[in-house]
């Protein structure tokens, strides 16, 4: 990735993002992003759930991210 200049991080997480077992925590995480306002990406961005360039960012898109569903 970073020969073709492709920024990433590794999240130093505990357990499987994509799993139901976070489904539990929906309501809590959507509540804490909600009221902020995410500025549009700077540089392009290619969303792993869209399959493109990624326009705006929203609380939704965040959770669904997550879960890995359109």
């Amino acid at each position: 990735m970073k020969a073709n200049e492709i920024i990433g991080v590794r999240l130093p997480v505990q357990f499987a993002f994509h799993s139901s077992l976070i489904d539990p925590i929906a309501l809590e995480y959507t509540a804490f992003l909600k009221p902020r306002t995410l500025q549009s990406p700077k540089i392009n961005m290619v969303s792993s759930l869209y399959g493109g360039k990624a326009v705006s960012l929203d609380y939704r898109y965040l959770w669904d991210v997550v879960r890995r569903r359109k």
